[in-house]
Parts: structure tokens; sequence; C-alpha cells
């Protein structure tokens, strides 16, 4: 059985607003953006990379992109991780700074 997400984020460059992002989602999108690779963010995660990649594959139509050179641009305007509530402040990616976007 699947957890259910604890919160969702409307995506952008879907027209339509009716897409959302999981939590988990969006932080693989943010490390993705920032260039790093699936292996590279799984590892900052604590994540596999087939889950890294099973993110990508599902998070790209909600944000109306093609690939993880449109990420950047579609998380344009977004909240930023020290903001965002839906990372625990006591992670380890909160912690240490790593999911921060340019």
């Amino acid at each position: 059985m699947l957890d259910a997400p604890t919160a969702i984020v409307p995506a952008l460059g879907t027209g339509s607003g009716a897409a959302l992002l999981s939590p988990a989602e969006l932080r693989v999108a943010r490390a993705a953006a920032r260039g790093l690779t699936n292996r590279e963010v799984a590892e900052l995660l604590g994540l596999s990379p087939r889950t890294v990649q099973v993110h990508l594959y599902r998070l790209f139509p909600k944000l109306g992109i093609g690939s993880r050179a449109g990420l950047r641009g579609a998380l344009r305007g977004w909240p930023s991780e020290a903001t965002d509530s839906r990372t625990p402040a006591g992670s380890a990616a909160h912690r240490s700074g790593e999911l921060r976007t340019a």
C-alpha cells in the first residue's frame, strides 16, 4: 500500500493548474534542477536512483516539460526550500542547505 502525500503543490507550466507535485517529487525536482545526476540526487535524499527516475518521469508531465533541462525554468517562482514548510526542519537536506535552488 502506498502512503498518501502529506502535502501537494500546484504545478506550473500546465496551463490548467490541475497537476500536482508531491513533496517528494518537489525535492527531487529541486535537486535535479541544480544539475545533479539521478545517482547524486538519490544519495542526497536517501533514495534509490530508480526512485529518483520514477519521480522525474511522473513530474515532467505535471510541470509541462519533456526533460530535466526544463526543470529550472519550471520551478522558477516557487518558494525556496528555506521557506518551504514541506521540508522538515530537522532533515539532513534542510540542515546542510543542500536543496537550495539558485
